[in-house]
């Protein structure tokens, strides 16, 4: 079987300002809690992280241009516990570098099953030994 995937994967978006002033080691320190809490092989998970200039943005007037937003693509499975241990850990992180407000960060889990998702030249996760 094979042994190398590309899950979870975490996508944050960033306000080009915001952007500018975050450290390189952000998205390492995301990938570190990815791994630490949701108790993944280290050498799987991705974190990209996108920007979008200001003007492109728009938020209700009570919330911050700069929010950020945090998608959390994944395997189903995980408990409740673990997802909110996982928000609480990256939502420090994330505001530690940004310094946006955590009323301006938003998180969004979207699971699907192993079989939704392929690698490795299309083999479904389902057929790939995983260790989590």
């Amino acid at each position: 079987m094979i042994e190398e995937v590309i899950m979870p994967f975490f996508k944050i978006h960033l306000s080009d300002e915001i952007a500018e002033k975050v450290s390189p080691l952000f998205a390492h320190e995301v990938r570190e809690v990815m791994v630490e809490t949701l108790k993944i092989d280290p050498t799987h998970g991705h974190v990209a992280v996108y920007t979008t200039p200001r003007e492109k943005r728009s938020v209700h007037e009570s919330r911050s241009v700069d929010f950020v937003f945090v998608e959390l693509l994944m395997f189903s499975g995980r408990t409740d516990e673990t997802k909110e241990t996982l928000f609480r850990k990256l939502n420090e992180v994330v505001e530690r570098h940004t310094g946006v407000d955590n009323k301006d960060i938003i998180f969004n889990v979207i699971e699907s099953d192993r079989k939704d998702w392929a690698g490795r030249g299309g083999i479904p996760m389902s057929k790939i030994h995983l260790r989590y």
